[in-house]
């Protein structure tokens, strides 16, 4: 396997298709901020934070707390963004070679913009949890992104093993 410093360095181009990951995702992260300071000039300075997988208030916390949220949703959406523009460095389950890097790199990024989407609205729907005050029930929520980003995960494989 040829090593990273030797790999092509390609531009990746965007499809519609990733514009619109692109575009899903930079909305769920603008509906946090919009919920979050809704929610926080709102609300008492307790409030109750559901977090087991259930949908159960277990606890209250400070509403100072919801922010944290936002740091690290934000922290994750930039930090792939980043990731996305150097496809070369990251490992590969397959050679990565001058026939079929442009593909193998179009693919991974892909996977990531799709990592991205899910990341953001498993941390918006904690968010609408726990600004609604409902038992809404986490588990069936994380149980449809985790099947997502499978789909997406056995799709990158069995096409990336084609262009292998």
């Amino acid at each position: 396997m040829k090593s990273d410093s030797i790999r092509p360095r390609l531009s990746v181009s965007m499809t519609s298709f990733d514009y619109l990951l692109e575009f899903i995702a930079l909305v769920g992260l603008f509906c946090l901020y919009y919920f979050t300071f809704n929610f926080y000039t709102s609300s008492p300075d307790i409030i109750t934070l559901p977090f087991d997988l259930e949908g159960n208030a277990d606890r209250y916390g400070s509403k100072s707390e919801l922010i944290w949220i936002l740091v690290i949703s934000s922290l994750l959406y930039t930090g792939i963004s980043v990731l996305q523009k150097y496809p070369h460095v990251y490992n590969y389950p397959f050679e990565i070679r001058e026939d079929n890097a442009l593909h193998q790199y179009t693919l991974i990024v892909r996977l990531l913009r799709v990592l991205k989407v899910v990341i953001i609205w498993i941390f918006f729907n904690i968010l609408y949890t726990v600004r609604s005050g409902t038992d809404l029930y986490y588990g069936i929520l994380i149980a449809v992104y985790v099947g997502v980003f499978l789909t997406v995960m056995i799709s990158y494989f069995i096409l990336a093993s084609k262009h292998a």
